[in-house]
């Protein structure tokens, strides 16, 4: 009678939510259990009460005979896995209920659910608390709901119907019985593609198979998934205790895009790969061929316990514009790549080589210019570059040589994991008036640039030599700014540079150093001048600023600068100062012109500002309006 006191009750109840721990891996509260001589009724929660377990019914000891009902219910919840770090996710409003009836040798359990937004039918037999069989009939699932509870982005959406029918055999400790499921009306999230890799994919529709037979705990199994952008069978076998599989596959895709949510980067291109999986829960081989937009590759894969052991993938005949596809990015070269990669080591970081090389590779030229407005000449370039890594730390080099340009790396860093690089850069263009910047050239002699590009920036510091003249450099770009530095630039290559400057400014002649920054956090972009010379020819805006100057501009020259802030909304702030620079000593240094703020409505072209002459003791003020086509100025009252 111990049992059915109140401390019996209490003791009953601490060894079923301990039991529930164990089986479901979190906490449970009691919140009311009795137990009397020929009935029960229980009520436990978890998670704060967001998961909820009703149940009650008779028994008798005499009989061995149980029946009762109950219900699951979530009001949102999690359980965890022990096959993964992320936990099941169960929504609100999700239900499970039934009845069980039978003797403790041998009873059932009848049930029905909406999880997954599905009607679902299960049946189980249980001996004691051993399951003997499982039937399970769900319809109408949502494969959404399922991603979403598996944790996984829903970037597609489909209905899903499961069949599964398992039966237990004790005496042999074997499973017999068939699963079939199928996934109907599925298509790819579109938008969530592109919100989360930059991809515009198009309309993906596709339908899932699976047809498996268990006898004898092995699973015999075919896969086929049927897509307007290609097909993926999978057939063979599996132990469903052991795991030893042996199965083919074949997959055609014409695009690789949808897999990207995979491999967590933009991906691109067509896709063919046929091979075999051969081995066991210890030790499993998965090795074939792979064609990428018609380039063939070889690869091997070698797993223990499931991670990978070694990996190895080469080519003899890698098309660069295939490499380039794949990783979705433009075709900027053409040639034949040979490509070897062997790995090794995966559970202590990774260790081996990596190796690309290539001989008469083009720059595709056309593309080039289209994309960046940088016209590069048809020449030939050759690749040697190779990643050596021991227990995931390494040295990089590169080195992409032509007989017009070269960009190499001697010892430089990674690290995998977290991952990092650092890689010395020395650039070099022997003939820059080989190259042009929309349709132009801009200089003549040679370029060499020297710095350091690291995982998320790129650091650049050089020269560019005209007829024994040096003109300092720099590029530097990180995840905060851009910033580009060229010194002694004559007006015709900052205006080539900068093809929108308003018609009325053409008029300006000088050398200058330009200094460009744009700020990613801020949105704003920099655009600086720093004159040596400057000189106003004979123009309308000439005539103009005579009208006002206090002295006579015609023959001045200036030094100084004009800096510009440019901002999202079309707003242009600019300052100037511009001091007239002595030729002689008794030549005086006025008149300095300065202007503090002048507002550019780059929507409307507006112009509004003050501009300010200083000749000597006289100080001219002057109103700026009109527009950029045609500016006004008017002495202030």
């Amino acid at each position: 009678m111990f049992l059915f006191s109140p401390i019996g009750n209490s003791f009953i109840a601490n060894f079923l939510t301990k039991n529930l721990e164990s089986k479901t891996g979190i906490a449970w509260e009691v919140r009311s259990f009795k137990l009397y001589p020929n009935s029960f009724s229980l009520d436990f929660s978890a998670q704060n009460e967001n998961l909820e377990l009703f149940a009650k019914g008779n028994y008798s000891l005499l009989t061995q005979n149980i029946q009762g009902d109950f219900l699951l219910n979530s009001k949102g919840s999690t359980l965890p896995l022990k096959t993964s770090q992320k936990p099941l996710n169960i929504a609100k409003d999700v239900w499970i209920e039934g009845l069980f009836a039978g003797k403790f040798a041998n009873y059932f359990i009848q049930a029905s659910s909406n999880i997954l937004q599905a009607r679902s039918d299960l049946s189980m037999a249980f001996s004691y608390l051993t399951l003997q069989s499982i039937s399970l009939d769900m319809k109408d699932a949502s494969l959404t709901e399922t991603l979403e509870m598996l944790n996984v982005i829903p970037y597609s959406d489909g209905v899903l119907n499961l069949n599964l029918q398992l039966n237990r055999h004790l005496a042999q400790n074997t499973f017999d019985g068939n699963i079939t499921l199928n996934v109907d009306g599925g298509d790819l999230d579109t938008e969530a593609f592109l919100k989360s890799f930059g991809l515009n994919i198009a309309p993906t529709h596709f339908i899932t198979q699976l047809q498996g037979t268990i006898s004898q705990n092995t699973l015999e199994y075919t896969l086929n998934l049927y897509s307007n952008i290609g097909d993926m069978l999978l057939a063979g076998t599996t132990n469903i205790q052991s795991l030893a599989t042996n199965m083919d596959f074949n997959i055609k895709l014409q695009s690789l895009s949808p897999f990207s949510p995979f491999f967590k980067i933009p991906l691109n291109g067509s896709f063919l790969a046929k091979g075999t999986t051969r081995g066991d829960m210890k030790n499993m081989l998965i090795q074939g061929e792979i064609t990428l937009e018609n380039s063939p590759l070889d690869f091997r894969l070698s797993l223990q316990k499931f991670k990978p052991h070694t990996f190895e993938l080469n080519s003899k005949s890698l098309q660069a514009m295939s490499l380039l596809k794949l990783l979705n990015q433009p075709t900027y070269l053409n040639g034949i790549l040979t490509l070897k990669v062997l790995l090794r080591d995966f559970t202590h970081g990774i260790s081996g080589i990596a190796q690309i090389q290539g001989e008469n590779l083009f720059i595709n030229s056309p593309l080039l210019e289209t994309h960046t407005k940088i016209g590069f000449p048809s020449t030939a370039f050759r690749l040697d570059s190779k990643i050596e890594l021991a227990q995931g730390k390494g040295v990089v080099d590169y080195l992409l040589y032509s007989n017009i340009a070269n960009l190499q790396s001697q010892g430089g860093n990674i690290t995998l994991n977290p991952f990092s690089l650092n890689l010395p850069q020395k650039i070099s263009v022997s003939k820059l008036q080989n190259l042009s910047y929309r349709n132009k050239s801009l200089f003549n002699g040679e370029l060499n640039l020297s710095g350091v590009a690291t995982q998320n920036s790129i650091d650049l510091n050089g020269t560019i030599t005209q007829e024994k003249i040096e003109s300092k450099t720099s590029f530097a770009l990180n995840p905060k700014r851009l910033s580009f530095y060229l010194s002694q630039l004559n007006s015709e290559q900052i205006r080539t540079i900068l093809p929108k400057i308003p018609p009325s400014l053409n008029s300006l002649e000088g050398r200058a150093n330009l200094h460009l920054q744009q700020d990613f956090i801020k949105q704003v972009e920099h655009i600086n001048f720093d004159f040596l010379t400057l000189r106003f020819h004979n123009s309308t805006l000439l005539k103009n600023l005579n009208k006002i100057s206090c002295k006579n501009l015609n023959k001045a020259t200036f030094s100084g600068h004009i800096y510009n802030q440019l901002h999202t909304n079309g707003t242009l702030l600019s300052a100037i100062t511009l001091q007239k620079i002595a030729t002689h000593k008794k030549d005086s240094k006025s008149p300095l012109i300065n202007a503090s703020k002048i507002i550019t409505n780059l929507n409307t072209q507006a112009l509004s500002g003050n501009l300010t002459f200083k000749c000597d003791k006289i100080t001219q003020e002057t109103n700026l309006s009109g527009t950029i086509q045609n500016p006004k100025f008017a002495k202030a009252r």
